[in-house]
């Protein structure tokens, strides 16, 4: 195994527990979907990000921090609850609720954001 994919595990096996590699970084892909309160602050609906960790929880505080309060808005309610009409794709494969959001991700995987709509 090469020294890089080691330090990747053994990074991956920090955040899983929550805590953070000093100086680690993972490349994510982050897409927004139907999802303007979060794409119109960022400007744009595509953009890759270096994140300090590697959970979709580091991406959403990542996002959070680089652009702000309305960010956070668009994401959580007033009481700090993850906005459950908001899903999140892995990949475009795997769905992320809230309650995993601590699923860990690898280099150059794609996170989806989307708005959940109802309607008829």
């Amino acid at each position: 195994m090469e020294l890089v994919q080691l330090f990747s595990l053994c990074a991956m096996r920090f955040a899983l527990c929550g805590l953070a590699v000093k100086g680690f970084t993972v490349k994510i892909n982050v897409e927004f979907l139907g999802f303007p309160m979060a794409s119109d602050v960022i400007g744009r609906k595509k953009l890759e990000l270096n994140i300090p960790g590697n959970t979709v929880r580091d991406v959403i505080n990542e996002l959070i921090r680089l652009y702000g309060k309305k960010v956070r808005e668009a994401f959580y309610d007033e009481k700090g609850n993850f906005d459950v009409t908001i899903q999140i794709t892995l990949n475009g494969k795997t769905f992320i609720s809230a309650d995993k959001h601590l699923t860990p991700l690898n280099e150059g995987d794609t996170l989806i954001f989307m708005l959940l709509l109802a309607g008829g």
